[in-house]
């Protein structure tokens, strides 16, 4: 998982635009979204029941 990864996701657990999300993590907003079309992937789905998944499975929670 990507060094900025676990940041993202937090944000993304939070409800934060990637407008936001680009301002938190030094990026990029072009660079956040293609971070989280990357995570949307590798969870398989948009919505948070899916995301609070794939951060246990990740240890983040």
């Amino acid at each position: 998982m990507p060094e900025k990864y676990p940041q993202l996701l937090w944000c993304m657990w939070q409800g934060h635009s990637a407008r936001d999300m680009a301002e938190v993590t030094g990026l990029t907003e072009n660079t956040v979204k293609f971070y989280l079309r990357d995570i949307y992937r590798r969870i398989g789905s948009r919505g948070k029941s899916a995301l609070e998944s794939f951060m246990k499975r990740e240890g983040l929670l």
